[in-house]
């Protein structure tokens, strides 16, 4: 609940400046993934919209040779100083408190520690998560694998939350593109590291995860060329861009985001992978934004491999928007093999088809230039893997506020 207040006033002071965009605070039950990376990305935009009111990020005119490669140095000073430590650090918690820790709540473990470092040149940007180890609860092979990938796909979903906001603004800031690269890229640099590490420490994610399949083609140099697909991502090559030229080098804080151009909108897609208690599954994601509804529709298959699953899902955002009110609403569906879930003992849940939807409500209570939102999410998910969901079937809901103009 402190975090929840401290977020609160960092939305007040930075309000001002908000566009469309939603900038959300939300709670629910398990401190989830989800929530983890709407309250962070509030704080992040608190934070760095009051530090580039006094750190601008050009200091005068930069007309000729020198007075540009002066502004280029003190903006790297600037980058290397100051705000990486801040997008490492909320990057860094996504990972470990509302990543591992999210699936540690969920099976009921009380004493779970975090550990986080600061990014060079104050600390070597390390940080891990323990369960604490109290829980009497069994835990299932599968639900086991979670607390492994958890750290990385709770940095995918802030990839995504970030993706949406650059959707619902038309434009990348700066700030927001370095710490995309961060959380987009976080699986693959993981998956590097393992390859090529000399010293794999038993808290490694990757070696943990591959350790539950008996498949010895399934290894680190299998995902290894797996992780080439985040080549295909344009977003990586869109933020890459926003920090080089817009930021670095032309000393501005946005730039416009590019797409294939529709009737009153763009569409981008993506292709990338994630790994799940089954192995590994291949993503294509479809960007789409027309008038002021912004979405994702996404086609998910898993690695024939290791993996026998499909599946389908879509997200709108102001798929009804009023004056007083708007609706964003999802919808995903399944099929996935058997798995195992634990309790009081362990339990197998049969292979098959299997969905969920959720509706998140925004009511507008206080008419005042920057739009204040009370939300309310509620939802139902059956048994199965979804990102950032419960294993087992569960009912979804989520309370927050949300500020925009």
């Amino acid at each position: 609940m402190r975090i929840f207040l401290l977020l609160f006033v960092c939305v007040i002071l930075s309000a001002k400046s908000f566009s469309q965009v939603q900038q959300i605070l939300i709670l629910d039950s398990n401190l989830s993934e989800y929530s983890g990376a709407n309250n962070l990305l509030t704080l992040h935009k608190g934070i760095y919209t009051f530090e580039n009111q006094y750190l601008k990020t050009q200091l005068f005119d930069e007309s000729g040779l020198k007075r540009k490669a002066f502004g280029i140095t003190y903006r790297l000073g600037k980058t290397f100083l100051f705000d990486n430590v801040t997008d490492h650090m909320i990057g860094l918690m996504q990972h470990e408190i509302f990543g591992h820790g999210s699936r540690y709540r969920e099976l009921g473990y009380k004493k779970s520690s975090y550990h986080l470092n600061l990014f060079p040149p104050y600390g070597d940007a390390s940080g891990w998560a323990s369960s604490g180890g109290d829980n009497k609860r069994k835990i299932s092979t599968h639900e086991s694998m979670l607390k492994v990938i958890s750290g990385c796909e709770s940095s995918n979903i802030m990839a995504e939350e970030i993706v949406f906001r650059w959707m619902a603004r038309g434009s990348i800031n700066y700030r927001e593109s370095v710490l995309y690269l961060g959380v987009f890229n976080n699986l693959t640099n993981y998956i590097v590291q393992t390859k090529f590490s000399k010293n794999i420490k038993s808290s490694n994610d990757i070696a943990s995860y591959l350790m539950y399949f008996p498949n010895a083609k399934y290894n680190v140099d299998y995902l290894y060329k797996q992780a080439f697909l985040t080549l295909l991502n344009p977003f990586n090559y869109f933020a890459a861009y926003s920090y080089l030229r817009t930021y670095l080098y032309k000393g501005q804080e946005s730039t416009g985001l590019p797409g294939i151009k529709i009737k009153n909108g763009i569409y981008i897609p993506q292709i990338r992978f994630g790994l799940s208690p089954f192995g590994s599954e291949y993503y294509f994601d479809n960007y789409i934004k027309s008038g002021q509804k912004y979405m994702k529709v996404y086609f998910r298959y898993g690695d024939p491999l290791v993996n026998n699953s499909s599946g389908f899902g879509i997200r709108v955002n102001n798929l009804i928007k009023s004056r007083w009110f708007s609706v964003n609403s999802s919808f995903d569906i399944w099929d996935q093999p058997e798995f195992q879930v634990g309790g009081g003992a362990i339990k197998t849940v049969k292979a098959g088809i299997n969905a969920a939807a959720t509706t998140t409500l925004l009511f507008r209570m206080i008419n005042v230039p920057n739009r204040f939102d009370v939300l309310i999410k509620l939802g139902y998910k059956g048994p199965g893997y979804l990102q950032g969901e419960k294993l087992e079937k569960a009912f979804i809901g989520a309370i927050g506020l949300s500020f925009s103009e």
